[in-house]
């Protein structure tokens, strides 16, 4: 059964984050017809969304309190990272164009963590704990 969390169109891509198959579908082409997306991955842990700068994608692993990175070539998605340690529950991930940062949010541990991008990898600028979650 599809059970999407997140749907969204990033760059050239739609995006399906299907936390019911611990996967994330994309198309050119937004198509009602699941047999015509293709696998980004399907070795996550109830991911719930996906988030990019145009150069790399970062896809939350939350039963893994992780993200999973990945670029894109003409052969598909590669996963390149996972960045591990985020807190419990890693639950959303968004990308700040101003601040030019990934910002993942953990749902049971309340905190925040920030990733900057060198090159094709990605940092921990900070973690904070936001009691007020």
């Amino acid at each position: 059964m599809l059970i999407p969390t997140f749907i969204d169109k990033i760059d050239l891509f739609y995006f399906i984050v299907d936390n019911g198959n611990n996967r994330v579908l994309f198309s050119r082409i937004l198509t009602p017809n699941i047999a015509d997306w293709h696998l980004m991955d399907n070795n996550l842990e109830r991911p719930h969304s996906i988030a990019s700068d145009g150069v790399v994608y970062v896809v939350d692993d939350t039963d893994r309190n992780a993200v999973r990175v990945y670029t894109y070539d003409n052969e598909g998605f590669k996963l390149i990272q996972i960045v591990e340690c985020l807190g419990l529950r890693v639950h959303r991930t968004l990308y700040d164009s101003k601040s030019k940062a990934f910002y993942v949010m953990s749902s049971n541990s309340q905190s925040i963590t920030k990733l900057i991008r060198d090159g094709d990898r990605l940092t921990i600028s900070y973690h904070k704990t936001l009691p007020f979650l």
